[in-house]
């Protein structure tokens, strides 16, 4: 049974008619199986937020770049960033583009890094989707996609690392279609053992090798000339436009890993914690398992801290409880003024903490020989991103006495994931009529944004992915 359609003209669509049909899914929707979005800008409004993004100003020294970043050159209409660069001379150069990051506003160690752009085209032009580390420095770095104008259908997927005085790289060329006619998806999976390079959700190169560590921060810009792509000829046309219709970051939706520390990491600690001072992986007083992890004080008078921490995704107003077992056996008693403490403690997008909130789980008056369950409980902050649970041995003086943890959970049970709206056309925080005029504006205009859907450019179906968009609503 084929599935009925209202009919639409090709030039004029009446409000009536709008109101009265609706179809499909949710077009462009944010939310991907497995992961949770921590971070995103859809660039509503007019111009770039500076919440967000750092505009350069600068003649660029490196790769032989022929252009100044100028903040002029990075402009936002109609829900598409356009970077444009330009044959002008400014400063000694004689071209200008743009070049946007995030550092102090997002990082972000590990997750999913992803954008929809559509490239720029011609000899010399050199448009790229990065990430760099936070606080800055080099290397490593990781290019999630780089393209040089006059190859069109080759996509560049690297990354580097090292030192400054020995870099080192490894990546790959990549053939497809024509990357400058239409929008493409362009995303980066990394964990702390692998990278995945993602165009238009198909996996197109990996590596296990030199896989950063820290966290890193976002780019995007348009150089001209350069050692990779070479210098424009007077057959290049400018302007050219780097067109980026959404970034949006992710996080592994996943459970705490290794919660019974019962698998090794490196230098005798637990894998997946994040372990420091004297804090080490044992076989001593498992409560399951064979197991647990083991915290000690320092030699000397404190205050010395030992510890192990994880962080999960999450999102502001979320209930999350945090518990764990903890014993110290007679041989080896807690000294008085020395404890655990079981803590939440809470990050924004740029890594500074927005909260804490903790409970003692062991002292030096617990019972010996025997496990004590703790428990803490908190929501989440405004601005959360990310919930860390931390057990942390406190050494007030002397060392003296040793804990051992064991089986920590770390949930939430009230999900509210970062959403966005697709169907709020003019990024006004609502769903109005007014949304369905200022897409039909878009589409029949051809601007960009009336490929809703990102899929085979402007046609009918993005009007019906629009509609299935808007009468489903805005749910975050």
């Amino acid at each position: 049974m084929s599935n009925p359609r209202c009919s639409i003209s090709a030039q004029i669509i009446t409000v009536s008619v709008l109101l009265g049909c609706a179809a499909g899914a949710l077009a462009q929707s944010p939310e991907l199986p497995g992961w949770r979005l921590v971070w995103a800008d859809e660039f509503p409004g007019t111009t770039y937020s500076p919440n967000n993004w750092n505009a350069e100003n600068v003649a660029w020294p490196y790769n032989n770049e022929l252009e100044f970043y100028l903040l002029q050159q990075a402009t936002v209409s109609d829900g598409i960033l356009d970077i444009k660069a330009e044959r002008r001379n400014y400063n000694g150069r004689n071209y200008v583009s743009a070049r946007l990051n995030t550092s102090g506003h997002f990082s972000q160690q590990y997750g999913r890094f992803e954008a929809r752009i559509k490239m720029p085209i011609g000899q010399g032009i050199w448009p790229a989707f990065w990430l760099l580390p936070e606080p800055l420095a080099w290397p490593p770095e990781i290019d999630i996609v780089e393209m040089i104008g006059n190859l069109p259908n080759t996509l560049y997927f690297t990354h580097h690392w090292g030192t400054v005085s020995n870099v080192m790289s490894h990546g790959i060329t990549y053939t497809g279609p024509n990357y400058t006619t239409e929008y493409h998806r362009y995303a980066v999976e990394w964990s702390g053992s692998r990278i995945d390079w993602i165009v238009d959700d198909v996996v197109r190169f990996s590596t296990t090798a030199n896989v950063p560590q820290v966290p890193m921060h976002v780019l995007l810009n348009l150089a001209v000339g350069g050692n990779l792509p070479g210098n424009p000829t007077p057959a290049t046309v400018f302007p050219q436009s780097m067109l980026v219709d959404w970034v949006r970051v992710y996080m592994r939706d996943a459970a705490l890993l290794n919660p019974g520390f019962e698998t090794l990491g490196t230098g005798n600690t637990p894998a997946s914690w994040v372990s420091f001072g004297n804090a080490q992986q044992s076989t001593t007083a498992p409560n399951s398992g064979t197991k647990s992890a083991q915290l000690n004080g320092i030699a000397g008078s404190g205050p010395y801290y030992s510890g192990i921490f994880q962080d999960l995704p999450a999102s502001p107003g979320q209930a999350w409880t945090a518990t764990a077992f903890g014993q110290h056996i007679s041989a080896s008693r807690l000294v008085s003024g020395n404890y655990v403490d079981l803590k939440i403690e809470w990050y924004n997008s740029a890594g500074q903490q927005v909260g804490v909130d903790a409970v003692m789980a062991l002292s030096n008056t617990s019972p010996t020989d025997t496990f004590v369950p703790s428990s803490v409980q908190a929501i989440a902050p405004a601005s959360t991103a990310r919930a860390r649970v931390a057990i942390i041995y406190v050494q007030t003086g002397a060392a003296g006495g040793t804990a051992y943890m064991d089986d920590v959970t770390f949930s939430y049970s009230t999900p509210g994931p970062i959403q966005t709206c697709a169907a709020d056309y003019n990024g006004s925080g609502g769903l109005s009529v007014q949304d369905i005029f200022d897409f039909l504006a878009a589409y029949f205009s051809s601007n960009p944004r009336g490929d809703f859907n990102g899929v085979a450019g402007i046609t009918v179906q993005d009007i019906f992915d629009f509609l299935a968009s808007y009468f489903a609503g805005c749910t975050g």
